[in-house]
């Protein structure tokens, strides 16, 4: 039996070193298993795309496409993936062109639990991951109703949502949800 004494080829400074960088990486992995970057509770949803049984009147909001979309109501699930730009294409080969409102409007807080079932936190750090990646990045963003209305009515494959009680005028239509 060999009666040296152990020498660690690394040294004592090395091992600090080492002991760091696993402390970074457990901290990062932490943080984001915390923040649901992590993805098993969105993996699960994108897998299922069962959105919660709720009509998007009594939510509080309406989802609109353009007056001349011939799709007259569609899933939530279907309507969460055009969103998340998972269907790029609507049934009659128009590109799909979705717009939101901003992250601290009350009605998109609505759609986003309504239709996605998730938190706009969480959509975010979706497209996050999307924009890091390079894969995609998220829709237009409108500061208010008037402007969704706008995007929607002067594009063919427009969607968006505005509150269950705005007119919407001509130009637009609202779809129907089911789920």
């Amino acid at each position: 039996m060999n009666d040296r004494p152990h020498r660690d080829p690394l040294g004592p400074a090395a091992r600090r070193g080492w002991r760091a960088a696993a402390r970074i990486v457990c901290l990062g992995l932490l943080s984001s298993w915390l923040l649901g970057i992590g993805g098993s509770a969105w993996a699960q949803k994108a897998e299922g795309d069962k959105a919660p049984e709720t009509t998007s009147a009594k939510a509080g909001y309406k989802v609109i496409v353009n007056a001349d979309n011939p799709a007259e109501e569609m899933e939530a699930a279907a309507v969460a993936k055009m969103f998340r730009k998972k269907l790029k294409r609507w049934q009659n080969d128009v590109a799909v062109a979705p717009v939101d409102l901003g992250p601290r409007s009350e009605v998109r807080k609505s759609f986003t639990k309504g239709v996605h079932g998730k938190s706009i936190f969480a959509i975010k750090s979706y497209w996050q991951r999307m924009i890091f990646s390079g894969r995609d990045e998220p829709p237009q963003e409108k500061a208010t109703e008037s402007e969704v209305l706008s995007h929607v009515r002067a594009n063919a494959g427009g969607i968006g949502y505005v509150s269950s009680d705005a007119s919407l005028g001509t130009g637009v239509k609202e779809l129907k949800i089911t789920q």
